[in-house]
């Protein structure tokens, strides 16, 4: 299951992308829309693209040992009413960057497969911790309707984690480390074999 979490205020989204922004991601994933569509068909379809990709990452069955890519994705709407997914991502234990990274996860591979899907997608590495954070606050939180991964792993100090636990307040603590917002839990998408990695 996922973590859905709306965020009616400014203020409160302003923290929110402080405190997401603050943590280490690996990738910058945008999805749009090749005709108009549902958010809900959004963020299926931007489930599916993180269930295929953890099936080439981790192999088959990842869900069930733990491990898988970790994220958090949100909902723009565009002028027209069209939905964009702005999300960022990590990948547990793999390093992505530079020539080895790539022949674990092609970017360029990866990001046709995810136009193909409905939309085109973009794909990007972050060049710092500054180019999280101004990502996140300009594209992930500008509506307030995010969704969380399971299992997300989220750094209070630096190589201290805790986990985002159900309800919104994260395991073992007494919330104070992260704002406050309504939660609900949505279905997550089911996986599908996964696709050999390509170069070029």
């Amino acid at each position: 299951m996922t973590l859905v979490a709306r965020i009616p205020s400014h203020p409160l989204r302003a923290a929110w992308g402080e405190w997401i922004g603050g943590q280490p991601w690996d990738l910058f994933v945008t999805l749009t829309s090749e005709k108009q569509t549902h958010p809900e068909a959004m963020l299926k379809r931007f489930r599916y693209c993180m269930n295929k990709a953890s099936d080439h990452v981790y192999g088959p069955r990842w869900d069930r040992r733990g491990t898988g890519l970790q994220w958090v994705t949100g909902l723009e709407r565009t002028k027209q009413g069209w939905p964009h997914s702005h999300a960022v991502v990590r990948f547990p234990g793999v390093s992505i960057a530079g020539a080895d990274g790539a022949a674990i996860f092609n970017l360029g591979y990866w990001q046709k497969w995810m136009t193909n899907t409905g939309g085109f997608a973009w794909l990007q590495i972050p060049r710092s911790g500054q180019a999280v954070v101004n990502y996140v606050t300009k594209y992930v939180v500008k509506d307030g309707e995010l969704e969380l991964s399971h299992g997300l792993d989220f750094a209070r100090t630096p190589g201290q984690q805790f986990d985002l636990a159900p309800g919104g307040q994260p395991a073992g603590t007494d919330g104070d480390a992260r704002p406050a917002a309504d939660t609900a839990t949505s279905a997550s998408c089911c996986t599908s074999p996964s696709s050999s990695c390509v170069t070029g």
